[in-house]
């Protein structure tokens, strides 16, 4: 009898040491969170290894020390494949590549042809669209852009950030750009460093005349807004940079479309198919780009692209893939 209960006393001890393991090994890797959900990730299938870091493109100062996780996943990894365009640009700068590369594009349809079209004009109002696109790209670039592909604006609308005033700057502690400084980091490293950004364009054209015209409409009025350059400076950036630091990539996602939803339907409605198309040719090209490399692979995207039955750690699960949510501390 004494014997039972020592070995029964033993089991229970080695059930408690088990269960004690796995509750640490979850807050290793979620933060507290959910287990599935991470703004860090560590993919693998086979002898490929993909990590990958989701981000909300404008830094904070409590980012930096950058966490030993983060900085673990690119050590290990060969190169770094970005979704955002880092390079440092003037306005002038930007304005003058953009026209050069789209007025190069043989592209059937033109922004305004497509305004002018029976549909576009009967959800916008042509000249009231086109005064809100001009007051926010400014003339000058307006008259080469009208000239171009859809996507030209689409692009110039979707990767606008307003500056930020001194005060939000001051409440916001805003820092540089996380993907910015560990791109820094790769150079030095002597990483090859790769692009997302053409399945940007192609996930464009993809979309048919109508959703093109609705996503084209909505941003207009969207990033032309008062209330869009408010909110988008202090209370929505506030509230993403608190959950990324929790890890929470999902509720992320569902506050950025809950805030676009606020200021046009037409513009979230269509958003979802276009991240849903967006995030199926960032996989092909992270699949394509993992494979031709023997070493790990580390990828920096939105973190509102990695949540979701369509997200990008669901596809690759689904191709086979394992997931790891990797815990990304807090720097005090």
């Amino acid at each position: 009898m004494h014997s039972a209960i020592q070995i029964n006393t033993k089991l229970k001890f080695q059930y408690f040491l088990l269960f004690a393991f796995i509750f640490y090994c979850k807050n290793i890797y979620a933060s507290g969170n959910a287990v599935e959900d991470s703004v860090l990730w560590r993919l693998s299938r086979g002898h490929e290894v993909i990590n990958i870091l989701g981000v909300t493109h404008v830094g904070f100062e409590k980012q930096y020390p950058v966490d030993k996780a983060i900085v673990n996943a690119l050590n290990a990894s060969g190169a770094m494949m970005i979704e955002s365009n880092v390079i440092i640009e003037s306005n002038q700068q930007v304005k003058e590549r953009l026209l050069k590369a789209y007025r190069a594009e043989s592209q059937n349809t033109t922004l305004e042809e497509l305004l002018k079209s029976s549909y576009c004009d009967k959800i916008s109002k042509e000249q009231k669209t086109l005064g809100n696109i001009s007051s926010f790209l400014g003339p000058d670039l307006l008259p080469g852009l009208l000239k171009s592909s859809p996507r030209a604006l689409i692009h110039q609308l979707y990767s606008h950030q307003s500056p930020l005033t001194e005060f939000e700057v001051k409440e916001l502690k805003v820092a540089e750009p996380l993907e910015l400084n560990l791109v820094k980091y790769a150079i030095q490293s002597n990483k090859k460093i790769m692009s997302l950004d053409p399945e940007f364009w192609d996930s464009i054209d993809a979309l048919n005349e109508i959703e093109k015209c609705d996503l084209l409409v909505g941003m207009a009025y969207v990033y032309s807004s008062d209330k869009y350059k408010k909110r988008t400076a202090y209370e929505v950036l506030g509230k993403l940079k608190s959950l990324w630091f929790e890890g929470n990539s999902s509720e992320m996602r569902r506050q950025e479309f809950l805030w676009l939803n606020e200021n046009t339907t037409l513009f979230s409605n269509n958003l979802s198919n276009w991240f849903s198309i967006r995030n199926r040719l960032m996989v092909d090209k992270i699949i394509k780009a993992s494979s031709f490399k023997q070493s790990e692979l580390f990828v920096i995207l939105g973190a509102a692209h990695l949540s979701g039955n369509d997200g990008v750690i669901a596809r690759l699960k689904r191709m086979g893939f394992d997931s790891q949510p990797i815990h990304v501390g807090v720097s005090e």
